[in-house]
């Protein structure tokens, strides 16, 4: 609002100043927040692709080339990197095949972006780059992150690592303990039996995770603190839309 003991031009001034001081800037998203200790015209991005059984990367997006995902491999891919400036990795998470080589450039020292599979393929269909093959989502993966700047991985400590290792141990003997479950419903009488041991040993060994992870979270003095914090943490109830909330008396 405008002083009303002042000018219309000069108030206008005066805001004009303000503005000068005070300079708008883009909000900063949990995918905007790399680090700039490099300039982003002086990085060299290298787009990687993981398989179980090899390593396709493109520098320039016009040759690609591929090595084994071995250790051997991993030494041969990190040599490369070594020879390029600044040079910054992309890659998806692959359920498990990326954290070899992942551990290995960042125990070399190199920068890694391990990005979300999900928003990789939303941005191909949103660029209509539909075809599928391992160089060609090795280039995605180089223009992916030059457009939506990614931040850079940071490497867990031993006890994080165990830790995800067992969560996803154990989403896995969930997801079969239900698969199996549901199965036992519709099973006739010859499966019904050998069904129904399946999912004993299934329910057991879910029993015997969550007896490690809790042995592991009491053990580690940050992952104890974590949860601690987490369980004093209240939770937001819900309720169902198009129903109203009851009240009490």
């Amino acid at each position: 609002m405008l002083p009303e003991d002042l000018p219309r031009t000069e108030a206008l001034a005066r805001v004009a100043d303000l503005v000068e001081l005070e300079p708008l800037r883009a909000a900063l998203s949990s995918y905007n927040k790399m680090e700039q200790t490099t300039p982003e015209n002086q990085v060299t991005y290298v787009g990687v692709d993981i398989a179980k059984d090899r390593l396709d990367y493109t520098v320039n997006d016009t040759r690609c080339a591929h090595v084994e995902n071995t250790h051997r491999g991993h030494r041969a891919l990190i040599k490369h990197l070594q020879s390029l400036p600044n040079a910054r990795v992309v890659c998806e998470a692959t359920g498990g095949y990326e954290r070899a080589i992942v551990a290995a450039l960042l125990l070399a020292q190199s920068q890694v972006c391990v990005v979300n599979p999900g928003r990789v393929r939303a941005f191909a269909r949103a660029a209509g780059l539909l075809a599928k093959t391992d160089p060609l989502d090795a280039k995605l993966f180089r223009r992916f992150v030059l457009q939506m700047k990614p931040r850079l991985h940071r490497a867990l400590d031993e006890a994080a690592a165990t830790l995800r290792e067992l969560l996803d141990y154990r989403r896995q003997i969930s997801d079969q303990l239900v698969a199996t479950g549901n199965r036992c419903e519709l099973a006739g009488r010859i499966l019904r039996e050998p069904l129904e041991i399946l999912r004993a040993l299934l329910a057991t060994e879910l029993e015997q995770i969550d007896a490690l992870l809790k042995t592991h979270i009491h053990e580690d003095d940050s992952l104890r603190t974590k949860a601690r914090s987490t369980a004093r943490t209240p939770r937001r109830r819900t309720r169902a839309r198009g129903h109203p909330a009851r009240l009490r008396a």
